[in-house]
């Protein structure tokens, strides 16, 4: 009885839809970044990229490689430590 995203769309529409949130996530993330180096903000800026768009990124390219329970535990774990 549960109506969740995969069950409803498919696995493969979730999985589409979450990769173009991560991609606009992402695109965000290192506009925002352009906006805050010329200010001298080096450290948020690497922190950013080192804690919050490196992971997303590998989120992404695992993303569509994963088809068992365990993968997708794997994700949602990642996810929720960034």
């Amino acid at each position: 009885g549960c109506r969740t995203l995969p069950i409803v769309w498919g696995v493969n529409a979730a999985k589409l839809f979450v990769a173009v949130w991560l991609v606009v996530l992402i695109a965000a993330l290192v506009i925002l970044q352009f906006y805050v180096l010329p200010m001298g903000w080096w450290h948020s800026a690497l922190y950013c990229l080192i804690a919050i768009i490196a992971p997303l990124i590998w989120i992404l390219t695992k993303l569509f490689k994963s088809n068992t329970p365990a993968d997708f535990h794997r994700l949602s774990t990642v996810i929720k430590f960034v």
